[in-house]
């Protein structure tokens, strides 16, 4: 049930986001004397894990005038996916920061029935939570690969490729 009224809260949080940008990017046009724009691209490190949550957040962002996503760095073990945002109309990169955490936020409400761990809200805590999250993924990483070197499994750092085999 939480799911559903998640799912709905999104939607119509994605439709008023597509609404206010469409707006701002008619009224930017007319503005005389002041430039339209203030390009920039930003990181954004993700809480999404699965690849179904960073598609949709990708598309979401995509879909909103004045921003789109521009490149996705894929997560590993000990990091997580990384997305390239380019936004036009934002005042500085914190606030875009903000924006788009906000909306990853409400992704994760709507595709795990709760909001990400600690919701929070402003670019500089989920930054901190994020690398705290990627500090206790390379601890687990490095336990389990000490395990697996104990228990006399070989442990590769990257896998091969047919490159490599030849």
């Amino acid at each position: 049930m939480m799911r559903i009224l998640h799912g709905i809260s999104y939607v119509c949080y994605i439709t008023w986001a597509i609404i206010t940008g469409s707006v701002t990017v008619i009224t930017r046009l007319f503005r005389v004397g002041k430039p339209y724009a203030q390009p920039m691209i930003v990181e954004v490190p993700l809480r999404c894990a699965t690849d179904l949550e960073v598609t949709l957040f990708a598309s979401s962002i995509t879909i909103t005038p004045g921003t789109l996503v521009t490149a996705i760095a894929a997560g590993t073990s000990t990091t997580p996916p990384v997305l390239f945002v380019h936004a036009l109309f934002e005042d500085s990169e914190e606030s875009a920061l903000e924006g788009l955490y906000d909306m990853e936020s409400r992704l994760l409400a709507m595709t795990r029935g709760r909001g990400p761990a600690g919701s929070a809200r402003t670019a500089a805590s989920v930054e901190n939570s994020v690398q705290q999250e990627n500090a206790a993924a390379a601890e687990n990483a490095e336990e389990n690969a000490a395990e697996n070197t104990s228990a006399g499994y070989p442990v590769t750092e990257h896998p091969t490729t047919r490159e490599d085999q030849s």
